[in-house]
Parts: structure tokens; C-alpha cells; sequence
């Protein structure tokens, strides 16, 4: 897979960091966003990885999304199983019950991440390199579906875009 990132990585600033000092890169903690672009061919993409630079301090910020969304789960199952059981056995309230907690979990796992990401800066379309790539050369953070197709790539465009991202913006590719 295409992975792109900015050159001497390891030196680069933390992008999510906000305020007076910001933190060199941690690669261990790195972001990696998937981008997609469509191909002539309406039943293939090209898939690549962008890099982003971001510190060990910046990704303990996200960690608490998993432990939230685990007790918000446990509370949703417990809400399901009593609301149920007045009425139905514990069989029924227990399904309803699980169903329940995890509705809520998944449920609170993507809002959490939004809102963590959203308050921590780590939103993928404010980093540069994402941005040139969805805007100039039209990549998106979604999978393409079957069927769409982009008849304007060639060999030739791709390895300018290639050629651009080194020269104009300081980045560095391969495969990985």
C-alpha cells in the first residue's frame, strides 16, 4: 500500500499539539488515515496511508474513549435487561439486554471519537497533505462504490501527483 508522510518524520512537530510548545512526532503514536481514489477501472481503487505526525501526550488524550464507551455499554445492558424484565423472563431480558449494551457501545464509540477528535484537533481533513491530496488530486476518505470510475487517471498524472507532494511539500513515499 502507498504510505505518504512528511520527510525526516521523526523530527517533524505534533500536529494535533495546541498552545505555546508543541511536541516532536512519536512515530509509535502516529495517526495513519486511508485515503481512495477511483480508477478507470469501475471495480478497483487505489488505497493509500497518510502519516501524521502527532506525541505520546497528544495520543493519551484519546484513550479514554474505550473505557467510557465499555461503562457506557455495561449501563446500557443493564438498562435493557430491567426495562425488559418486568415484563418478559430473564431469557428475553437478558437478549434485550445485550442488545441493548451493544447498540450503546458502538453507538458510543463513534460519537466519542468524533468529539475527542473534534476537541483535539485530530480531524484528518486539516492536515495539509490530506487536504492537497482530497482537493487537488481528488482522493476521498471513503471507499469508492462498486462502480464509480475516474477516467481522467493515468500513469502519467499519478506519478506528477507523486512528484508534486516531494517537491511543493516536503513528503516522502512508499510502499508499506
Amino acid at each position: 500500500m502507498l504510505t505518504i508522510r512528511k520527510q525526516n518524520f521523526e523530527s517533524q512537530l505534533c500536529y494535533c499539539c495546541t498552545g505555546i510548545k508543541a511536541n516532536i512526532c512519536d512515530p509509535g503514536s502516529s495517526l495513519v488515515y486511508k485515503l481512495y481514489h477511483k480508477l478507470p477501472d469501475e471495480s478497483r481503487h487505489i488505497q493509500a496511508q497518510v502519516v501524521v505526525p502527532r506525541c505520546k501526550k497528544c495520543a493519551e488524550k484519546m484513550t479514554p474513549i474505550i473505557p467510557i464507551a465499555i461503562i457506557g455499554g455495561i449501563f446500557g445492558c443493564l438498562g435493557g435487561f430491567f426495562y425488559t424484565f418486568s415484563s418478559h423472563g430473564f431469557i428475553i431480558s437478558l437478549i434485550c439486554g445485550l442488545c441493548w449494551g451493544a447498540v450503546v457501545l458502538v453507538g458510543m464509540l463513534n460519537v466519542l471519537n468524533f468529539a475527542f477528535s473534534i476537541v483535539y484537533n485530530q480531524m484528518e481533513s486539516d492536515y495539509e497533505i490530506v487536504s492537497v491530496l482530497r482537493d487537488k488530486y481528488g482522493w476521498q476518505t471513503y471507499k469508492p462504490q462498486e462502480g464509480d470510475s475516474d477516467s481522467s487517471v493515468t500513469v502519467n498524472k499519478f506519478n506528477a501527483m507523486l512528484e508534486d507532494i516531494v517537491v511543493n511539500y516536503d513528503c516522502e513515499y512508499g510502499e508499506m
